[in-house]
C-alpha cells in the first residue's frame, strides 16, 4: 500500500514580503472593516507604503505593516531611512503576543535584505 505525503499546516505564524497590499488584503485581515484603524473621524490620511509584509496563520492573512522611505538628516548627512506604518492585525488575532517576534523576523531574511535596494537598513530591534 502506498501512502500519500500528508500536508502540513503549520500552527505558527509566517511573516513574508507582499507583492501587494490592497483592499482585498486588507478586507481579508479585518472582515472588511470599513474604517479597521477607528480614525476616520479626524480625516487622517496615511502615506502609500512602499514595501509590505504580511503574517499568515493556517493560510489566512492576520497582519500587515509597510514601510515607507523618509527623508532623514543628521547634521549636513542624509542617511536613507524608513517610517512603519500600516500596521494591522485582525481582530480575532490581536493580544497573542507575537508581535515581539513576528515584525522583527521579516527583517532577517534575504527576500527582505534585497528589498531594501538602498532604502533602509532595518534592525532587529
Amino acid at each position: 500500500m502506498r501512502r500519500r505525503a500528508a500536508t502540513m499546516i503549520s500552527m505558527l505564524p509566517s511573516a513574508m514580503r507582499l507583492a501587494r497590499y490592497t483592499t482585498t488584503e486588507r478586507d481579508e485581515i479585518t472582515g472588511g472593516a470599513v474604517d479597521p484603524s477607528g480614525v476616520a473621524v479626524t480625516g487622517l490620511t496615511w502615506l502609500d507604503k512602499e514595501v509590505h509584509f504580511g503574517v499568515r496563520h493556517q493560510g489566512r492573512l492576520v497582519a500587515h505593516a509597510g514601510w515607507v522611505q523618509v527623508p532623514l538628516s543628521v547634521d549636513a548627512v542624509r542617511l536613507p531611512a524608513a517610517g512603519l506604518g500600516g500596521v494591522v492585525v485582525a481582530p480575532d488575532m490581536r493580544g497573542r503576543g507575537w508581535h515581539v517576534w513576528r515584525w522583527r523576523r521579516p527583517w532577517s531574511t534575504p527576500a527582505v535584505s534585497a528589498s531594501n535596494s538602498g532604502c533602509c537598513s532595518a534592525g532587529r530591534g
